[in-house]
């Protein structure tokens, strides 16, 4: 008998019921969930009231033993990058094709020009749409990678796997790393690549690259790598000048 049908289920809830629920936990957590039933799924029709699960019933489905949130969890962030990213730029467009209206006529910036012609694209061809989509794939694709690559680490570190560290040196080796988990962040950039190349992408990915230096200084700097080197104090400077 298939081991995930011997878990115990929760009391009270079907197996349809169940599933509904573990869909959910995709897109809401159980905080949101509560938040969101109480304001308004309990305020809709009687049907849509008579089908939605109680707080109880979602807590005891995603608070099961042995339940891994983090894909979950992962889906939920991308979720939020996706809506968030989505609405603030088409609520600038909308804003800015309006003070373009309100212009007199020739008057018109380049810039603005671009910014009310995303509104005639299709939909799946819309910057905004293919910019939202690339930064909630590449915070999905970091914790994913993220995690795979520590997991990955922790198994190759374990006794039963020393005959494929004796096999494969250098592929151990590489994984062994402190830094291997770091791998999966330098992969999930390749999201993106989603968006078509243009003004848009390079500034995000000048800025991703700048922050991951900033970074890799301050790890540095808190080691004591740069302590009696005040040459290194120039890159301050440089740092203070991509945050403004």
């Amino acid at each position: 008998m298939d081991p995930a049908s011997k878990r115990a289920k929760p009391p009270g809830v079907s197996n349809a019921r169940r599933l509904l629920i573990l869909s959910l936990r995709y897109a809401v957590s159980p905080k949101e969930y509560a938040v969101l039933r109480r304001r308004v799924l309990l305020k809709g029709p009687g049907s849509l009231r008579a089908a939605t699960p109680s707080k109880a019933q979602f807590d005891a489905v995603c608070f099961e033993p042995e339940r891994d949130d983090h894909l979950p969890a992962a889906s939920r962030a991308g979720l939020r990058i996706f809506l968030l990213t989505y609405i603030v730029l088409n609520s600038w467009d909308i804003v800015v094709g309006r003070l373009t209206k309100g212009r007199r006529k020739g008057v018109v910036d380049d810039w603005a020009k671009k910014a009310t012609e995303t509104t005639r694209v299709t939909l799946f061809k819309s910057p905004n749409l293919l910019f939202s989509l690339s930064l909630s794939m590449l915070v999905v694709a970091h914790r994913l990678l993220y995690k795979f690559f520590f997991r990955l680490r922790e198994n190759l570190l374990l006794p039963q796997a020393r005959t494929f560290r004796l096999r494969h040196p250098k592929v151990a080796r590489l994984f062994l790393s402190r830094l291997s988990p770091s791998i999966g962040s330098a992969l999930a950039g390749l999201a993106l690549l989603i968006y078509p190349a243009g003004d848009r992408r390079t500034t995000v990915s000048a800025w991703t690259f700048v922050k991951a230096l900033e970074f890799c200084y301050n790890r540095l700097e808190d080691e004591g790598w740069f302590r009696n080197k005040p040459w290194v104090i120039s890159l301050d400077y440089f740092w203070y000048v991509w945050r403004r």
